[in-house]
């Protein structure tokens, strides 16, 4: 199976990137996040400059980092390194719009594409374009992936993250059938699926009876809807979160409500996202209470005073994510994704985790 796990650009270093122990982790892809798209369809590595000549720029604080990764490949050589485009951000989601509208400019972006995994003998191209929203970006963002194919070639990896949702209703069989034909993977967003400012989990397992309380979507639901609109299994790899979300200072939660608050708006500041490397820390914080709740799959901590709620964390442990990556290899999915390293602890227990279930 794969271990797919992105590595967000926040923080990394050449020494990172090099201590990581990709084959006792059993991690066989890694996802660098992002390269940006200008728009006029060139790639950069820094969102504030603009290549003034060719197609590509790699800024001088980016390319060591990308050295290195080569450099873990040549270590590794069954380790797949990969460029994911764009990412979630308003500015990138603008730009994957304007450059898709003018065939000229997604020219660009295909040479551009082809230019980075030469410069690096990366192994292939991830687009996260979030996302295409209905009939007319759907079919340029399969033109787009047509282009891209054409200039890196079919010996390359081509993939997509995907949200699961509503976007995945707008894609109908034929639009799934041609991407099947141009992708490698499609990496499924099963995170991120209850709104910041109700009390959510980010990944719930399952819903009950799809109650959108717990998350608009779930793990399951998600893998069982990509599934009907005619992805195979075996071109999923299924998302999984290393981080989760913290809510301070609570107003209007009582111990009676334990399990049954989800859904609700929260008239407070919105959530906190809370990282797994700093759950122990927070932890350590006196008056913490933790409860399995069955059908989402995942624990809250909370902290109480009288009868009163005070904080509150939704996030999975390492028993969710072991639970999740059974049921995505029960379905012979073709593996495990995770947003993102960074998120992880010192000592990687999430991918760990990820590396024993799928072994």
């Amino acid at each position: 199976m794969n271990h797919v796990q992105y590595l967000f650009r926040h923080g990394l270093t050449p020494d990172k990137i090099r201590s990581l122990d990709v084959a006792n982790l059993k991690i066989t892809h890694l996802d660098y996040s992002f390269i940006y798209l200008t728009e006029d369809g060139a790639l950069t590595s820094d969102k504030e400059q603009a290549p003034t000549e060719g197609d590509i720029l790699v800024d001088e604080h980016v390319r060591p980092v990308l050295e290195a990764l080569a450099d873990l490949r040549k270590a590794n050589p069954s380790l797949s390194i990969m460029l994911s485009l764009g990412g979630g951000d308003r500015q990138q989601s603008g730009c994957f719009r304007t450059v898709v509208a003018d065939l000229d400019k997604v020219e660009r972006l295909g040479r551009a594409c082809g230019q980075y995994l030469q410069e690096f003998d990366f192994d292939g191209i991830d687009v996260d374009w979030e996302y295409p929203e209905n009939e007319e970006e759907i079919l340029q963002f399969i033109n787009l992936l047509k282009v891209i194919r054409k200039n890196i070639g079919n010996t390359k990896l081509l993939s997509s993250a995907l949200p699961v949702g509503q976007v995945l209703a707008n894609f109908s069989p034929s639009h799934v059938s041609e991407i099947n034909g141009l992708m490698d993977f499609w990496n499924l967003m099963t995170y991120d699926l209850g709104l910041f400012q109700n009390y959510s989990f980010v990944a719930p397992y399952d819903t009950a009876n799809d109650d959108e309380n717990y998350g608009y979507s779930s793990l399951y639901g998600g893998v069982a809807q990509m599934h009907e609109i005619g992805v195979p299994y075996d071109h999923m790899n299924v998302g999984v979160p290393s981080y989760g979300k913290l809510w301070r200072e609570i107003p209007d939660l009582t111990v009676a409500d334990l399990g049954h608050f989800f859904g609700r708006k929260f008239e407070g500041p919105r959530a906190r996202t809370l990282h797994y490397r700093m759950l122990e820390d927070v932890l350590q914080e006196p008056g913490w209470n933790e409860l399995w709740l069955e059908t989402p799959r995942c624990p809250i901590y909370y902290k109480v005073q009288g009868d009163r709620i005070t904080d509150l964390i939704a996030m999975d442990n390492l028993q969710a994510t072991a639970e999740k990556c059974r049921l995505i290899r029960s379905k012979g999915c073709a593996g495990v994704m995770m947003w993102c390293l960074n998120g992880d602890n010192e000592n990687y227990d999430i991918c760990q985790v990820i590396a024993s279930e799928i072994d």
